[in-house]
């Protein structure tokens, strides 16, 4: 994995919290000092949550699982997109829509609608069951622009996450409550501006500087696409196993019995009366 190095966190700019005036006492743990009216955050304890956030990003990599990554900030939403397409995860970067998780039947049917309104227009309306006409497809074509770009991020997302990585827990409090609801595990990027008993797994920080973003959420990243190459290696293990032990079941099948012949031939022979 990634060595995390207090150093680059620095030139990250991931010290730099919120003005004194607005800091949550219960942050008090994870502030190093007070300067220039403003709270600067403990690098040393910072190093040790991002090293734990990596742990358990490899971990869910290794078993399969995903992360849905939530950024909807203007610094987050570029880097939410381009890992959770590297780490081949759903995201949500423009909206949260109220129900996404805890209502993710309704949700699971606006994405399939998304589908069958990508198929009317790729085939200009003319479908073998149906053919839209042109007002009708100013329509589709409106409608489907609209959901793609509030839902493009789940599509193809079939089940619930694992675990929800959130940038800014102010901002994102909804997607929170929800994942707290279902029994989610939820990691964040938390600011002194925060509660960080709200979330399971913190990672202190500014949620501000878009290079901290980019270092928190590369660093959680890479080491859950090592996780996913070792469940992607050991799937293609298994596999091979599997291959090698149905080849043995076949040449023992197509091995002839040659104990059962000899047993036949080598018996009392019997000769027949006349």
């Amino acid at each position: 994995m990634r060595e995390i190095k207090i150093e680059e966190l620095k030139e990250a700019k991931l010290h730099f919290g919120h003005r004194t005036f607005k800091w949550n006492p219960k942050f008090a743990p994870f502030i190093y000092k007070k300067m220039y009216g403003m709270h600067f955050i403990d690098l040393e304890q910072a190093k040790v949550k991002i090293e734990e956030g990596m742990k358990i990003a490899k971990k869910l990599g290794q078993d399969g699982k995903r992360i849905l990554w939530v950024g909807t900030k203007k610094q987050a939403a570029p880097i939410i997109k381009e890992w959770a397409e590297k780490t081949d995860c759903k995201y949500v970067n423009l909206r949260w829509f109220a129900g996404t998780l805890t209502n993710f039947q309704t949700i699971s049917e606006r994405l399939k609608q998304i589908d069958y309104l990508e198929d009317v227009i790729s085939k200009n309306g003319q479908l073998s069951d149906r053919v839209y006409n042109k007002k009708e497809m100013v329509k589709i074509s409106r409608d489907y622009n609209k959901l793609n770009k509030n839902l493009a991020g789940l599509r193809g997302m079939k089940d619930l996450p694992q675990l929800v990585f959130v940038v800014d827990v102010g901002k994102e409090m909804l997607a929170i409550k929800e994942a707290k609801k279902l029994g989610i595990k939820v990691m964040a990027i938390v600011d002194s501006n925060i509660n960080p008993q709200i979330v399971d797994y913190i990672i202190p920080g500014s949620d501000d500087a878009m290079r901290a973003i980019e270092y928190v959420i590369s660093s959680v990243g890479s080491a859950f696409n090592e996780g996913r190459a070792l469940f992607e290696k050991k799937s293609l293990d298994d596999e091979d196993a599997i291959g090698v032990a149905n080849e043995a079941l076949d040449e023992e099948e197509n091995v002839p019995n040659d104990n059962v012949a000899n047993t036949e031939e080598s018996g009392p022979k019997v000769e027949k009366e006349e």
